[in-house]
């Protein structure tokens, strides 16, 4: 079974190569994290090397901060993307209620009128 799992894997990052990093990564996310993670989490931004991550909420900032070394090697796998580092973030209107937690992610943040969320490329501070 692991290594069917290692072949799909292997043929999703080749299938992914004609798509920017961001979105090779955006796409490897719920493979490399699996299905728990990925309703409570997706890949908001990448900043060169390093990838950025929304959670549902403190609770899973926490717990997918103790798995980075996995999943940061998960994900480069998997998305063919180099990747040094996962920053995760929470940001509270992927819950709707406080209690609970949303199975995918927001698609609008709040005070920004009608814009959607969409995955940003983020440029590193050159001074």
């Amino acid at each position: 079974m692991e290594q069917m799992r290692d072949l799909l894997r292997s043929l999703l990052g080749r299938s992914l190569s004609e798509f920017s990093p961001l979105d090779r990564i955006s796409v490897a996310w719920p493979v490399a994290a699996g299905p728990a993670i990925a309703e409570r989490s997706s890949v908001i931004a990448l900043n060169g090397t390093v990838a950025i991550v929304e959670v549902a909420d403190v609770a899973w900032l926490k717990q997918l901060r103790s798995m980075t070394p996995r999943l940061r090697t998960e994900l480069g796998r998997v998305s063919t993307v180099p990747i040094t580092d996962i920053l995760f973030e929470t940001h509270r209107t992927f819950a709707a209620d406080p209690g609970q937690v949303s199975p995918s992610p927001p698609q609008e943040r709040p005070n920004s009128g009608t814009r959607p969320l969409k995955p940003r490329m983020v440029q590193k501070d050159r001074r």
